[in-house]
């Protein structure tokens, strides 16, 4: 409710303080399109010309630890998608025991099941069956 009556008590005076979209856009589009400031880099810009930015704006040392911990930020949420990636992509590979035993109890599993299976037929519901057992 309460942000209701704040939107109803703000919102006729906004015309006086904020751009609509349109307004806002200009400033990227000409800085986008005027051949003049192709090579116009690092300077700030505030309804579409060069303007003086704040004190803390022109503080080079701010600007390096901004730039410091924004690196530093990229590269762990960067390593955060790669593990998660690999972990979504791994592939467990057995030990050479465990594809020992793996092996010998797929002989095994395969020797009985076809003493006491019946012979195969063409049904594909038969062969999924004989399948899983041999996987078993």
């Amino acid at each position: 409710m309460s942000a209701f009556c704040v939107r109803v008590m703000t919102y006729p005076w906004m015309w006086m303080f904020m751009k609509n979209p349109w307004q806002g856009a200009q400033c990227a589009i000409r800085l986008a399109t005027d051949p003049k400031l192709k090579h116009v880099t690092g300077e700030y810009f505030n309804d579409c010309e060069i303007a003086v930015s704040s004190p803390l704006g022109q503080d080079k040392e701010l600007a390096k630890k901004l730039y410091q911990q924004t690196m530093r930020l990229l590269k762990a949420a960067a390593k955060l998608e790669i593990d998660k990636e690999e972990q979504e992509n791994e592939i467990v590979l057995p030990s050479a025991e465990e594809s020992k035993d793996t092996v010998s109890a797929t002989s095994a599993t395969s020797t009985s099941s076809a003493a006491a299976a019946p012979p195969p037929s063409s049904s594909s519901s038969s062969t999924s069956a004989e399948t899983s057992d041999v996987q078993q």
